[in-house]
């Protein structure tokens, strides 16, 4: 068993030292690669800032803003609780003058 155990580790060892030095048959062969190394990164947007509290509702809130949220999803969109709220806010600050 021991015999068997090291033929093993010496197999792997040798892939490893394959893998190791590149010589895999994926890579051998590859064209119309694109060289990235000089490349310019494109500036990143800024990321908006966000306000984060707990909230604390009455459980039979769950159960509506979990259906209020699935009627407001699109085949291609979902919306989430978070969203849906967002959403509320936003309307009622149009509605209000942003006050």
């Amino acid at each position: 068993m021991a015999k068997k155990l090291k033929g093993a580790a010496a197999a792997s060892a040798d892939i490893f030292d394959t893998i190791a030095r590149g010589n895999t048959a994926d890579t051998v062969d590859t064209t119309d690669t694109q060289d990235t190394q000089d490349t310019q990164r494109t500036p990143k947007a800024p990321k908006p800032e966000y306000y984060r509290f707990n909230l604390k509702m009455p459980l039979e809130y769950k159960d509506y803003l979990q259906a209020a949220a699935y009627r407001a999803s699109s085949p291609t969109k979902t919306v989430t609780i978070t969203e849906y709220i967002c959403e509320l806010v936003r309307a009622d600050m149009e509605k209000n003058g942003g006050q």
